[in-house]
């Protein structure tokens, strides 16, 4: 496998991914024990491109992932996820192969970060004047969920996911993935984390319709969404997630 920029450059360290593919204000996140430089170290481990043990391990959880071969990954990969501006940014987007098909992979890196607002506090916020997020936040609610009542989710997790969905039909791929790779550490908050871990189950048992405990290490579904003009609902998805204990 290899990493490589939006444009093409590969990247073969720590310190590429930061010059070739940086995070927003990557002098601000980029500092050890938190998620986007981990994220970096993860998968420059042994000095070369590869994919983490904790990735494979969850990735061998499922028999729709088992034996995927991971092609490229791509650091703050950009979707579009409609007509009305920026898209979505995956921590690191990869492209997997499973018998000749697509396998799309969204890598969503934590420390403690929070999951950010709700849906329903990034409606009431204040958008510049011509904005359209309230289009694209129903579009995305009427594409993933049945139920209307879902104000108190968290955005991130609607505009991740459904950018994950969105870049597997884009890409004609046979399944979409979603995991949460946390870094966790001395100078991580329990409290923060446990509260990332609740918004997260209660997302995905809102897709579902059924309380959800999501486990580390083992991916959850196949989830069928309920589909819109960018996402499909004939594709599969898997989410899940992963813990990396760090030394600092």
């Amino acid at each position: 496998m290899l990493i490589r920029t939006m444009s093409g450059e590969i990247i073969s360290s720590v310190e590429e991914w930061k010059k070739l593919s940086p995070p927003a204000s990557k002098d601000i996140h980029w500092v050890d024990g938190r998620s986007a430089k981990e994220l970096a170290k993860a998968w420059l481990r042994n000095g070369k491109a590869e994919v983490p043990f904790e990735i494979n391990t969850i990735l061998e959880s499922h028999p729709l992932t088992r034996g995927l071969k991971v092609e490229y990954a791509i650091p703050e990969y950009e979707t579009k996820l409609d007509g009305y501006g920026k898209g979505r940014k995956h921590d690191l987007f990869v492209l997997a192969k499973n018998n000749g098909e697509n396998v799309v992979i969204s890598i969503e890196a934590k420390a403690d970060e929070p999951f950010g607002l709700t849906i329903r506090e990034r409606l009431n916020s204040k958008n510049p004047k011509g904005s359209n997020i309230e289009k694209r936040i129903i579009e995305l609610k009427e594409a993933l969920f049945a139920k209307n009542d879902v104000g108190e989710l968290r955005y991130q997790l609607l505009y991740g996911i459904g950018g994950t969905l969105i870049e597997a039909k884009n890409r004609n791929a046979k399944l979409a993935v979603f995991i949460v790779h946390e870094f966790l550490s001395s100078k991580t908050s329990p409290k923060k984390t446990r509260k990332n871990c609740s918004d997260l189950n209660q997302f995905v048992s809102s897709l579902v319709n059924t309380s959800i405990e999501l486990n580390y290490g083992t991916l959850f579904g196949p989830i069928f969404v309920s589909g819109g003009s960018n996402i499909s609902k004939e594709i599969p998805l898997l989410i899940g997630k992963v813990k990396t204990n760090l030394t600092l």
